[in-house]
């Protein structure tokens, strides 16, 4: 009873959740059929196969399945996977994004554990430690595979007993992506005492061995003498170098030999007496020198040695005693070598001097116990008023070994204006008086003008030879004559203005002033003028030439103004004629006749009394007016004639003024009179024409058929002669071809100058007028361009056209040529450009196809040829793979196995001995015992009989590759838009064709310059290098290789 309840329970629950489930579904599904465009909402789906994953250094990522209902929805169709932190240890999330009929986005969680680090990783032995004194604390290398991990982020260290020599331990905790503990343990030996620093100070000798102190340490940490290590001396008496050896004990090991100095007594510690204080004497001063060292007085040149220096001249000597024997070092004292002082009769007097403009410095001899003393070295002079004329001073002061002073007096004279020089510069002429800078010198000294000299000039105006007189005062006594030239003057020098003009019909001279500073020179005298486009309005030239006293020339510009044309007097009379009224002028400018040229004006077109308005051209501007009598033209002197009408009911009148055909009722009325006798007209002016002319009788057709006006159409040329069409006017009167005339042409073929010819008919029988018309270029876009398709070659080619124009075939070079070719290199559409000569005008375009090589078909059997024959010498390309020497490869060749180097079967483990590339063996290549190596590769095959061609992969013969793995390998490796190359030594390129497409039954591939596609197959041929042993090395067989069908 227990039981039945409960299983009603069961039942019960299930049913409840069974309905819930679908009120839920329900729900979605309203939700989801609202509306068509309405997406379902992926957070209503359920999420599996969510599963735990473990630390690796790679992301993580999860197999799920997504369900909507009862339906699995597809991953890239319905939804789309995203990660979020799914590379280290931690919560990672997996997003699930909607996609198509789904929306929204899901995100679940998953837990990356930490890896056990000492399960996970490797960890290399820790290296020994030498003692340090202090904690020693190697970090150990640990690695998961490749990677290496940190201390701090990947693992904690903590060490024990790492202090003194023994086995130390370092425990390892994992962290970050990380868990787990484990240890190490390292060595810390005793630390050779060569890796110490070892420090022994320097002594000095007592006549006893010697046995310094010792510091040994490593960093700061410092090791006792008897306890660490043991000391022993040696040479550690006598002054020089000892050695101290240490040898290690307890925490140190090994010993090392350090040095260390004995040095003598230092001499600088005796008591040194001598003479300090001497007097000059300009030899060499040494004075005698006693040692004491305690109470024993030293002996020189067996304890000690002396050396003086800058003991000659006044100042401080040195006397450097230097130890010897059992003494040393140096020691240095000091001593005084006074000054020697100047007496007076030591200095001679100098004599009197003459002026000079500079200060006056003369040197006495000065002798001191029979030497000669130098000037700057020994003594110094000092001077005073020792510049003017006077008496003048100078002292004498001991320098360097001298000392003292002495005074002399000496007399300064002025000097002779005959001893300075006198210069006078250059001097052209001015128009005034010259007088130029003169300069009074002696050496660099300048006098001055009214206070050492004074100046009189004489013939100093005009050019030639003139004088100056320099007469001495104060520093110059005397008087000198001194001559100088003055030559003429450049006309650049001189100020030049020259005055505009206007024109006037004749040479224009305009007014020139030239000045030279303050003087107005003359034409004629100083200068003459020359003139140069002095004529018409404009710029025009005048040069001015020296003269007299000028030389040179200089030309400048000056304007002639335009005149005023209102200035000049004008008559003016006209006619009127058929083209416009006809009018006469006469005016006058001043002497000058006006030309057609210097004015202009617009003509009347009425007969009468005329304002003209004339504007001044070339040499005049503005404007002016002039009355003008406009006389009509006289209809008398018009041809004229009268014909019957072309109806024959009236009359037509003629009338032709200079050969232009008039106009009835505009240009003159006609009156009719018939009579017995005849018919006559009254012809009578109007407008533009005056006057009247009578017309006696009917004109003759002949006549007026000479004069009836043509007008001729376009004509373009079209390969065949060719008739105008024509209008034939007498009068008002338009005749008929064929009634009234017969029209014929010659040279009326080709483009140029052709002649129509108009025969009178009917009652202009016998009349006859010829009238030239053009024929004009066709378009040679008119024309039909064609060329023959041409085979591609990798570089550019041409195709020669073939133009026709209305079924004729155009020549090369008279009816057109070639002007250029565009797109010639690659497989397409390429053009040329041709251009119309002759006959032909303008430019068109043809154009021509560059089409592939040989098809496909053509070509693999070239290949296939060539690959029976033997051509390819043995050269063996595979499948965009690079297979290595003696690795083995599975049926897939997706991985390699186990390398072995040397192979019984060639068939290991499922493994297929494959080589790729290029002579994959020669006499030192791997040895496999007795068995074919086979290459996996491809080669074309022959037609299928579909069209398509075949590239067929090579099979093994033994059956370890199927035709199944070989498709399976296939649609595996390769995807459309890959490319594959083969080779061929014969043609030296290597080629490449593209992957079209692949399914089960092969690899569809084209090449880009080549037409069709070929298939790969597999169910052809094989191909095997053969290998025998001898002498115990593999060699190929005297056949090489075999091809054979299977």
């Amino acid at each position: 009873m227990a039981a039945t309840a409960k299983s009603r329970y069961i039942t019960a629950v299930k049913w409840f959740t069974a309905f819930v489930c679908a009120l839920l579904c329900a729900a979605a599904v309203c939700c989801f059929t609202g509306s068509s465009a309405d997406a379902a909402a992926v957070t209503n789906c359920t999420v599996s196969g969510l599963t735990a994953k473990t630390y690796t250094g790679k992301a993580q990522t999860q197999s799920i399945t997504v369900k909507y209902r009862n339906k699995t929805l597809k991953n890239g169709k319905d939804y789309t996977v995203s990660y979020q932190n799914n590379i280290n240890a931690g919560t990672a999330y997996v997003i699930i994004k909607g996609k198509g009929s789904y929306s929204g986005t899901v995100k679940r969680s998953f837990s990356i554990k930490p890896a056990i680090i000492y399960k996970q990783c490797t960890f290399y032995k820790i290296a020994s430690q030498y003692y340090t004194g202090s904690q020693i604390k190697p970090v150990p290398k640990i690695k998961n595979g490749t990677t290496t991990l940190k201390n701090g982020t990947d693992f904690t260290l903590t060490y024990q007993n790492n202090v003194n020599k023994g086995t130390a331990k370092v425990y390892i905790k994992g962290k970050g992506n990380y868990s787990g503990s484990c240890s190490l343990t390292f060595s810390i030996t005793a630390r050779p005492v060569s890796t110490l620093k070892i420090t022994v100070p320097s002594v000095t000798y007592n006549g006893k061995a010697q046995k310094p102190a010792v510091t040994v340490k490593y960093n700061n940490y410092k090791f006792k003498n008897g306890t660490d290590y043991t000391l022993s001396y040696k040479n550690n008496t006598k002054i020089g170098t000892a050695t101290v050896t240490v040898k290690g004990k307890g925490k140190l090991s090994g010993t090392r030999s350090v040095t260390f100095k004995i040095n003598a007594k230092p001499i600088k510690n005796a008591v040194i007496t001598y003479n300090n204080s001497l007097t000059y004497n300009g030899s060499t001063l040494s004075p005698a020198v006693t040692v004491k060292y305690g109470n024993a007085t030293l002996k020189k040149n067996t304890d000690y040695t002396v050396a003086y220096s800058n003991n000659v001249n006044a100042g401080t000597g040195t006397i450097t005693i230097t130890g010897k024997g059992i003494y040393g070092g140096s020691v240095k004292k000091t001593f005084t070598i006074k000054k020697l002082e100047i007496s007076a009769t030591a200095v001679s007097g100098t004599g009197n001097k003459v002026y000079t403009g500079s200060v006056i410095k003369p040197v006495p001899a000065v002798k001191v116990g029979g030497r000669t003393l130098k000037n700057g070295t020994d003594f110094t002079v000092s001077y005073k008023n020792n510049t003017e004329p006077g008496t003048a001073t100078l002292k004498v002061t001991g320098k360097g070994n001298y000392s003292g002073s002495v005074s002399k007096t000496f007399k300064i004279t002025a000097r002779a204006i005959n001893d300075v020089e006198v210069t006078v510069p250059d001097t052209v002429f001015t128009g005034e008086q010259v007088r130029p800078d003169v300069v009074v010198s002696y050496g660099s000294y300048q006098f001055i003008n009214n206070s050492d000299y004074t100046l009189s000039f004489k013939d100093n105006v005009n050019i030639g030879t003139a004088s100056v007189v320099v007469t001495g005062k104060n520093h110059l006594s005397g008087s000198r004559t001194v001559t100088f030239p003055i030559e003429k003057a450049d006309i650049s020098s001189t100020e030049i203005a020259v005055k505009n003009a206007t024109f006037t019909g004749s040479a224009v001279k305009s007014g020139v002033d030239v000045r030279l500073g303050n003087v107005t020179l003359k034409e004629g005298t100083h200068y003459t003028l020359s003139y140069k486009n002095n004529v018409n309005a404009g710029t025009a030239q005048v040069t001015i030439s020296g003269k007299g006293s000028l030389e040179g020339a200089v030309t400048k510009d000056f304007t002639i103004a335009k005149a005023d044309i209102s200035k000049a007097s004008f008559s003016a009379s006209g006619t009127c004629a058929p083209d416009g009224v006809k009018i006469t002028i006469n005016a006058k400018f001043g002497n000058y006749t006006l030309k057609n040229s210097d004015y202009s004006f617009t003509a009347p077109t009425a007969a009468g009394e005329q304002t003209l308005t004339i504007s001044g051209n070339g040499n005049f501007s503005g404007k002016t007016t002039v009355k003008c009598n406009v006389a009509k033209a006289d209809i008398a002197n018009a041809k004229s004639s009268l014909s019957l009408s072309a109806d024959g009911k009236g009359y037509t009148v003629t009338i032709i003024y200079d050969g232009v055909l008039l106009t009835q009722d505009k240009d003159y009325k006609v009156a009719v009179t018939e009579s017995a006798t005849g018919v006559s007209a009254v012809i009578t002016g109007i407008g533009n024409y005056g006057g009247t002319a009578t017309i006696s009788g009917i004109s003759n057709e002949l006549e007026a058929f000479e004069n009836a006006v043509v007008t001729i159409g376009k004509v373009t040329y079209n390969g065949t002669a060719q008739l105008p069409s024509v209008t034939v006017k007498i009068g008002s009167v338009t005749l008929k071809s064929g009634t009234d005339y017969i029209l014929s042409a010659y040279d009326n073929t080709n483009a140029g100058t052709a002649t129509a010819v108009i025969t009178g008919k009917g009652k202009y029988a016998g009349a006859e007028k010829k009238t030239q018309f053009t024929i004009a270029p066709a378009a040679i876009s008119s024309a039909s361009i064609s060329c023959e398709d041409q085979i591609y070659t990798g570089q550019g080619v041409t195709a020669q056209p073939v133009v026709t124009f209305n079924g004729k075939t155009l020549a090369l070079g008279i009816d057109y040529y070639i002007s250029g070719y565009s797109n010639i290199v690659n497989v397409g559409t390429a053009t040329v450009t041709v251009k119309g000569k002759g006959n032909f005008a303008g430019t068109a375009k043809g154009t021509f196809r560059i089409v592939k090589q040989d098809n496909m078909e053509t070509l693999v059997k070239k290949r296939l040829d060539e690959m029976m024959e033997g051509k390819w010498d043995r050269k063996i390309y595979d499948f965009w793979h690079s297979y290595q020497l003696g690795k083995y490869y599975n049926t897939l060749l997706t991985s390699p196995c186990t390398c072995h180097s040397y192979c019984e079967t060639g068939n290991e483990a499922g493994c297929t001995c494959l080589i790729g590339r290029s002579h994959v063996l020669n006499n030192s290549g791997i040895q496999c015992a007795g068995f074919t190596i086979e290459v996996f590769e491809y080669l074309f095959g022959e037609t299928n009989g579909t069209g398509e061609n075949t590239l067929t992969i090579r099979n093994r013969s033994d059956g370890n590759w199927t035709e199944a793995a070989l498709k399976k390998w296939m649609t595996d490796t390769f995807r459309p838009g890959d490319y594959l190359a083969y080779d061929n030594i014969k043609y030296g390129y290597p080629h490449y064709v593209t992957i079209y497409s692949v399914d089960t039954d092969g690899i569809c591939v084209y090449e880009a310059n080549y037409g069709g596609r070929c298939k790969i197959n597999f169910r052809k041929f094989t191909f095997k290098e053969i290998y025998e042993e001898t002498d115990g090395l593999w060699h190929r067989t005297p056949n090489n290789y075999e091809l054979s069908e299977y």
